[in-house]
């Protein structure tokens, strides 16, 4: 029976729908007229049924669908599939669950976690035929064919790199795993990251053999899609890589990376021989050791969570203390923040399955921090990072958008 499988957690819900709105303690919006705070403003969550303004897109519509599905009474077809692909997996649903009663911000102490599900179910969609989105099938057969999901020549991956007074490293204690959308699309945070180390003396190095890259797709955009045996295939070649270059610390500048490496690869793997570490965690230990030294930035901005390293693993204060260190910044924070965070909008295919939504979806979030007068949104996802900049091309809203590893040099 299709869905059996989850069946008990299925009928956890009660629709209360507290998974549409931000709960716990009250929170300020600011009113842009008079730039005073609203207090206990009911702020939404959930940008899925936010925007799409129906029941069955938010996370308990969702169950309720796959619930009926479960009993029969309601069959699969494209269009149902495309409600459970209409969402980023921001996890926000996770946090605001009334099932979740310890008000925690850590993913560990979860009981019930929506957004795990609709992943699941992402697989047994694309196994039933009914998924995944013909974009994200178009992505699938460029990571096979060319390492990446942008249709980019594997040769080109170090492209980033051209220009130094020296070459790249191929070995070190410490290996960098720059990741897709840095290495293609933001090859300025890869060259920020290199020039921290080289700052800091570290000795890194990145994936090569033979001169080009031996660093693949780290398997995230086929694993939030359901197309979990070519994710597989792409982990496997990997960690192979990565345990011969004989490092023990592995440092990668994209929360989608991080996760999908911390915790998909060691769900498989099981114990991995590296560390996984995201590079905000890697500024901070050399902020705190003295080996790195913030120079003078004067700009008031905020920070944005990345879904990925924030909700998904609970990685919310490294950012904030590398952004405090900053000699000249005024750091203001919005109003949701951290476990409250509202998505960027690009995770989980949206960005390529579904763009308009997902630049709608950056919009709200780039106004919320115009709202308090940031000039600066600096996020730690070089994900997050181009689809807030697409978002603010496209409605042309006057504010900056960059990484912390960027602030920094």
């Amino acid at each position: 029976m299709v869905f059996e499988k989850y069946a008990d957690q299925l009928y956890r819900c009660n629709r209360c729908r507290q998974c549409r709105y931000v709960t716990g303690k009250p929170l300020a919006l600011i009113d842009p007229a008079t730039g005073a705070p609203r207090e206990n403003a009911v702020m939404p969550s959930c940008p899925s049924g936010f925007l799409n303004k129906f029941a069955a897109y938010y996370a308990s519509g969702k169950l309720m669908v796959a619930k009926r599905i479960l009993e029969g009474l309601h069959q699969i077809d494209r269009k149902t599939a495309e409600i459970f692909y209409t969402c980023s997996l921001c996890g926000a649903c996770d946090y605001q669950c009334s099932l979740n009663l310890a008000d925690s911000e850590s993913p560990n102490k979860l009981e019930f976690r929506p957004s795990e599900i609709f992943e699941e179910i992402r697989e047994d969609l694309a196994d039933l035929g009914f998924g995944p989105m013909p974009n994200h099938i178009k992505f699938a057969e460029s990571i096979r064919q060319n390492h990446n999901p942008y249709n980019e020549s594997h040769k080109d991956r170090l492209v980033w790199a051209e220009g130094r007074n020296s070459k790249l490293p191929s070995n070190g204690n410490v290996i960098y795993f720059v990741g897709c959308t840095t290495a293609y699309r933001n090859p300025a945070i890869a060259k920020a990251t290199v020039n921290i180390f080289e700052r800091a003396g570290i000795e890194y190095g990145v994936l090569q053999s033979k001169g080009y890259s031996n660093e693949w797709c780290c398997g995230s955009p086929l694993l939030r899609t359901g197309q979990r045996k070519l994710a597989e295939e792409i982990m496997r070649h990997n960690v192979k890589a990565i345990e011969e270059s004989g490092a023990d610390t592995l440092v990668t500048s994209c929360a989608g990376c991080y996760a999908t490496i911390k915790r998909d690869y060691a769900k498989v793997f099981k114990d991995l021989s590296f560390e996984v570490v995201h590079s905000s965690e890697f500024i901070q230990r050399l902020i705190r050791n003295g080996k790195l030294k913030p120079k003078q930035v004067d700009k008031k901005v905020t920070y944005h969570d990345p879904c990925h390293l924030g909700r998904h693993m609970g990685l919310y204060d490294a950012p904030r203390e590398v952004l405090k260190a900053i000699p000249g910044i005024q750091f203001v924070e919005m109003p949701r923040t951290r476990k409250n965070a509202w998505c960027c909008g690009g995770g989980g295919g949206m960005m390529s399955g579904f763009p308009e939504m997902a630049s709608k979806t950056a919009d709200v979030r780039i106004q919320e921090a115009m709202d308090i007068g940031a000039n600066a949104i600096v996020s730690t996802c070089p994900f997050c990072e181009v689809n807030l900049t697409k978002a603010a091309e496209i409605f042309h809203r006057d504010v900056s958008i960059m990484d912390l590893a960027e602030l920094l040099v």
